[in-house]
């Protein structure tokens, strides 16, 4: 991840801390509190949205005589709206501001959730292990010296019933018990209903390996990718591996694809016959996207002229909702609970923003009239 964006690594170590050190692992706060910190961070840009919005609103008869005056002359009719516009003191692209701030924190966060599932994956293995290790040598198959990989090879020569016994008594992972939340057995998987809990082989091993062995994790903790290649998961890195055959380098392939399963196996016996979740984030983020859109249309000032930009910026404030459904449905948890939040806590500063700016400017006119 080191090659990454700093912006999404700075969101995700600041969030993996906050989680690690202030809230006790607790996945949810951490994400209310850095959701509601980075809303406080984008206050001063929607505080003067709002206040250019309102500005537009007083030139508004001003800009109408301009449409009528210049109809048949758009070239004219724009330099003329600019003019107005800069000497009333209004931005022209204060409206996109938010909307870029938005989309900017859209894509950090789906990385930044990224690389901690990533994150977390590598955890709940190497600690699956460990607990598999501790099971097998108290059921006396293993001796007590034994590492963890040849724990693992001494249960592949098991007969079945003695496996299942040792499944049984494995714990599981205290990072898998963090990642579940209310109706969703693994934050870092998508609320869906097609997800499988547990990331299977495939996934693990497929686009995401690559990064997967690039975490900033394995930088601080180089032991646990040690650990990793001696379980046999990081296949590639084995010594000598490049100077290998195909079939050679296919074997070792199959043998992590088989040691990953091995090693899931008691997190997929735990969520047997469950979802991942049940389509709700999704859902949730796209209502109240709407629901933003649509107060803000309501009580947010806009000018009449230049239409077909008005136009062009409704269509882009509708797509949002739609990408929110996608993103949500289709990248972790954990991103679109980020998401929701997000959309809420937007609303809410709005509401708040609305009523202040009203108040403001009927204490304004009071004032005013009072002189």
């Amino acid at each position: 991840m080191t090659g990454d964006f700093f912006l999404t690594q700075w969101f995700f170590l600041g969030m993996r801390w906050l989680c690690e050190n202030v809230l006790s692992n607790n996945i949810f706060l951490t994400i209310l509190i850095s959701t509601v910190l980075l809303r406080l961070l984008t206050l001063f840009s929607d505080i003067k949205q709002r206040k250019s919005s309102a500005k537009t609103a007083e030139i508004q008869p001003q800009l109408e005589v301009l449409n009528k005056r210049y109809a048949n002359d758009p070239q004219r009719l724009q330099q003329e709206q600019a003019k107005l516009m800069k000497e009333s003191g209004v931005s022209m692209f204060s409206g996109c501001l938010p909307m870029i701030l938005t989309l900017v924190l859209l894509f950090c966060f789906i990385a930044a959730f990224r690389f901690w599932g990533f994150e977390q994956d590598v955890k709940t293995l190497t600690e699956t292990s460990a607990n598999i290790a501790v099971a097998m040598k108290g059921l006396g198959y293993a001796e007590a010296d034994d590492t963890d990989a040849e724990c693992m090879d001494k249960l592949s020569k098991l007969d079945k019933n003695k496996v299942d016994k040792v499944y049984e008594e494995t714990a599981i992972s205290e990072t898998a018990k963090n990642s579940e939340f209310l109706w969703i057995n693994n934050i870092w998987q998508p609320d869906n209903g097609f997800s499988p809990v547990v990331v299977p082989a495939e996934t693990f091993f497929g686009a995401n390996y690559k990064s997967t062995k690039k975490l900033i994790y394995f930088e601080e903790h180089p032991e646990e990718k040690e650990k990793l290649k001696e379980l046999g998961i990081f296949y590639d890195e084995t010594e000598g591996y490049k100077d290998m055959s195909k079939d050679e380098q296919k074997k070792l392939q199959d043998a992590a694809y088989a040691r990953y399963n091995e090693l899931m196996t008691p997190l997929t016996l735990h969520h047997s016959g469950h979802n991942n979740g049940w389509f709700i984030l999704p859902v949730l983020s796209t209502l109240f996207q709407l629901l933003y859109i649509w107060y803000n249309q309501k009580h947010t000032p806009q000018a009449a002229s230049n239409a077909q930009g008005q136009g062009s910026m409704k269509l882009m404030l509708y797509i949002m909702p739609v990408m929110s459904f996608v993103f949500c449905l289709s990248y972790t948890a954990a991103f679109a609970l980020y998401w929701t939040l997000s959309s809420i806590t937007m609303l809410i500063v709005n509401i708040l923003l609305a009523k202040f700016m009203k108040t403001n400017k009927k204490n304004t006119i009071k004032t005013k009239k009072e002189a």
